[in-house]
């Protein structure tokens, strides 16, 4: 496909095709027929989104045989959605493919870089609207948008630190802390220097731009306390 398309292109350049032409032989979609599938090849020229595999209908040899169909196409990036943990179990013993089993999606290849002409925020009534919520994400992250999800509880002064708490917990040891708000600024929160230290670390390690933060914190034993950085010179 890609050098019949090469030689159209070609043949448009040199002159012996006219642009119309052309298009109607663009428009015209080849398909691959399979028996059980008839795959369109030509969907990301026409529609500028790639061919999706449904795969609730379809056997794991038969997805497989759409995946070959697609491939030999030149198509590297594929979705795969309303997949079974089974099928999909069986198609990564010979694809590498990521699968999600809330969403019940698989994807083969990473998601395009966005575009940049927008981002999709994904908003949830509750918890059990995360596995559709996870499926309309990861479907418009594969067409190529900047995605985020905004999920669980309802927003509120008692559920806002419990997020918080709980999203930095994935991947920092916080102890004891206490938020009992989400600012920063209440009286009543409580982090132990080691746990804030840790959760700086962890920052600068997500994002480098934040390593200057480090240098403004004082060292016990080198640079005073914090009464002693605030006296008046």
């Amino acid at each position: 496909m890609r050098s019949e398309t090469k030689r159209l292109l070609e043949d448009v350049r040199d002159g012996r095709v006219s642009v119309g032409d052309a298009m109607v032989r663009l428009q015209a979609a080849p398909i691959a027929d399979l028996g059980f599938a008839q795959v369109d090849l030509h969907r990301q020229v026409r529609q500028g989104a790639p061919e999706v595999i449904y795969g609730a209908s379809k056997t794991p040899a038969q997805i497989e045989g759409i995946l070959d169909a697609l491939q030999k196409n030149g198509q590297n990036r594929v979705l795969i959605t309303r997949l079974s943990p089974e099928a999909a179990a069986e198609l990564q013993q010979k694809r590498a493919l990521t699968y999600d089993p809330d969403a019940r999606i698989a994807t083969l290849g990473a998601p395009p870089t966005p575009d940049g002409n927008g981002s999709v925020l994904v908003l949830t009534g509750g918890t059990s609207d995360i596995p559709v919520a996870q499926e309309a994400a990861l479907t418009a992250e594969m067409l190529g948008n900047e995605v985020a999800i905004a999920q669980g509880k309802d927003g509120s002064l008692e559920n806002g630190p419990e997020a918080v708490l709980e999203a930095l917990g994935e991947s920092v040891d916080l102890g004891r802390t206490h938020l009992v708000d989400t600012s920063g600024l209440s009286y009543d929160n409580r982090i132990a220097p080691h746990d804030l230290t840790t959760v700086l670390q962890a920052s600068v390690v997500a994002d480098d731009s934040l390593a200057g933060l480090v240098s403004y914190f004082p060292v016990g034993g080198l640079t005073g306390t914090l009464h002693d950085r605030f006296l008046d010179e």
